[in-house]
């Protein structure tokens, strides 16, 4: 269950994530939660997905969410979204 909703967060999260945003409203330390969020989930979620088989898109998505701004958006796995 808990690898489920981790790969439905990043399916749904990955957005405001490419554009270095939370996925959530905040009042407080925005950059230090999302450097936190980020580091997480690049170090240990891609293992958590691949042994629940999630789809390479999701894992694809993942190691782009550690890449910095430029290095993303000129990546051949990037999604196409626009800010």
């Amino acid at each position: 269950m808990a690898d489920r909703n981790l790969a439905e967060a990043v399916d749904t999260w990955d957005y405001d994530l490419f554009a270095d945003e939370l996925p959530w409203c905040t009042l407080y330390d925005k950059d230090e939660q999302l450097a936190v969020l980020t580091s997480w989930l690049t170090r240990y979620a891609p293992a958590r997905l691949i042994a629940h088989n999630s789809p390479d898109h999701l894992l694809q998505r993942l190691r782009l969410i550690g890449l910095p701004g430029p290095a993303r958006w000129c990546d051949p796995h990037w999604p196409g979204y626009t800010y």
